[in-house]
C-alpha cells in the first residue's frame, strides 16, 4: 500500500514541474502559439492528431479556431470532449524562444 502512495506522490510532483500556459494564439495550418509562465514560447501543431478522435471534429475549422486557455493554464480546451494538456504542448511543441533570455 505504501508503494502505491509513493508512486502517486511522485507522479503528482512530476506533473507539477511542467510550466503552465499563460497565453495562446491560434495560427494557420492547425498550429497554436503558446507562451508558458516560465517565459518559454512554443508552437504546437495539432495536424498530426486530425485523424484521431476526438480531434477529427477539427475538420470544422471554426471549432479549432475557438480554442481557449484553461483558466489555470493546465491546457487548451475547445469543448467538454476536446482538450490538450500543458504537458503535451510542453513536451511536443517546437521551441521558439525563452522571453527570459531577451
Amino acid at each position: 500500500m505504501g508503494n502505491s502512495r509513493n508512486y502517486k506522490i511522485k507522479l503528482i510532483n512530476l506533473i507539477m514541474k511542467y510550466p503552465r500556459i499563460n497565453y495562446i494564439e491560434i495560427l494557420e495550418n492547425y498550429k497554436i502559439f503558446v507562451i508558458f509562465n516560465n517565459g518559454q514560447i512554443k508552437i504546437y501543431s495539432v495536424s498530426n492528431l486530425l485523424n484521431e478522435k476526438p480531434f477529427t471534429a477539427f475538420r470544422d475549422k471554426n471549432l479549432f479556431l475557438n480554442a481557449k486557455k484553461e483558466q489555470n493554464g493546465y491546457g487548451i480546451i475547445w469543448n467538454d470532449e476536446i482538450d490538450i494538456s500543458e504537458y503535451e504542448i510542453w513536451k511536443n511543441g517546437k521551441n521558439i524562444i525563452n522571453l527570459k533570455n531577451l
